[in-house]
């Protein structure tokens, strides 16, 4: 695989088979000849994925926008000790999904700008792990990041960096069954209105 930009790869390359993949292991380096790579809209779009495996891609990503949105079967994926410490652009990745549980405490998230949209949509998410920096100083976007996420009950947001955040608009709209947020420490003072 001779690229350095996977985005779309599924969805567009092989998209009369991968419509009907319910697991999908990505196990594959190339960043040791290209650098850094895209897996923007990765799996994007393909609605009978059940399972992602990711626990032994060990590529540098930089972009991870829209990799599983609109995946209406995802139930279960495993990052294992994938790294996103390069990553910039996490918008909508989660957008859309069946996902009821996702950990993500191992994200690294300190070069990322946009995390927007990022669980919008995600209906059935009941529980979510976060880690402690998920918001940090590079963060300039959180607009509707939890945005009709209607099952979840509870988001630890108490580390949460917002200093540097311009939109943070709707960032919790719709969420119905929370029953308490701790937004205290939230600093708006950059946030556009």
């Amino acid at each position: 695989l001779k690229t350095k930009n996977l985005t779309n790869y599924y969805p567009k390359c092989i998209n009369y088979t991968a419509n009907t993949w319910r697991t999908i292991t990505l196990e594959f380096s190339i960043s040791t000849f290209w650098g850094r790579i895209s897996l923007e809209n990765l799996f994007a779009n393909l609605p009978h994925i059940k399972t992602v495996d990711l626990s032994r891609f060990t590529d540098e990503v930089k972009n991870m926008r829209n990799m599983f949105k609109n995946c209406k079967g995802l139930e279960y994926v495993n990052f294992g000790n994938f790294d996103t410490s390069h990553v910039e652009d996490m918008e909508s990745m989660f957008f859309g999904t069946n996902l009821q549980f996702l950990d993500l405490s191992k994200f690294d998230t300190s070069k990322v700008t946009d995390l927007s949209q990022m669980f919008k949509d995600d209906q059935k998410l009941k529980s979510i792990k976060l880690p402690n920096d998920f918001v940090s100083s590079s963060v300039r976007s959180v607009y509707r990041l939890f945005s009709n996420c209607y099952s979840i009950e509870s988001i630890d947001v108490s580390s949460f960096y917002t200093s540097n955040c311009e939109k943070m608009d709707y960032m919790f709209y719709g969420c119905h069954s929370l029953k308490s947020l701790g937004v205290s420490r939230f600093n708006t003072k950059n946030a556009l209105l």
